[in-house]
């Protein structure tokens, strides 16, 4: 992968979230991530949309959430932010029955990521997180 770098603001909206994955295709093609690589980038970021829209916006908004990211050539750097009161995901006890619907997302997310954090900056909550990049594709 080339070294690339982008940032963009959406609205907090479902309906927009094709918005997004544009943005993250378009990214991934740029900087030449191999397509397994795009469809963990798009997981997680979807898995993180989802859940400021429902829980820290309460439901589809016009409220931002900004992605930036940065590419390097073993990995992809992701900065997600919104503005939704202080919620840091990764202090919950993790899920342990399986027969709970939900919540699962915040383990997918750190099994995926070689680092992940969570900061509260001013009135943002920021998660950083790098993930690794993988090979070509086989087809």
């Amino acid at each position: 992968m080339k070294k690339l770098s982008d940032s963009r603001q959406f609205a907090a909206d479902m309906h927009r979230f094709n918005e997004v994955m544009a943005f993250l295709e378009s990214f991934c093609r740029e900087a030449g991530a191999s397509h397994r690589t795009c469809l963990r980038l798009t997981l997680v970021v979807e898995e993180l949309f989802t859940n400021t829209v429902r829980h820290g916006y309460g439901g589809d908004r016009e409220q931002p959430i900004w992605l930036s990211l940065n590419s390097r050539a073993d990995e992809i750097e992701l900065n997600y932010e919104d503005a939704a009161p202080m919620y840091n995901p990764f202090s919950a006890p993790p899920r342990s029955g399986e027969d709970q619907v939900g919540g699962w997302g915040v383990g997918l997310i750190k099994s995926m990521a070689n680092y992940a954090r969570y900061s509260r900056t001013g009135e943002r909550n920021r998660i950083c997180l790098t993930l690794a990049a993988t090979g070509p594709d086989i087809s």
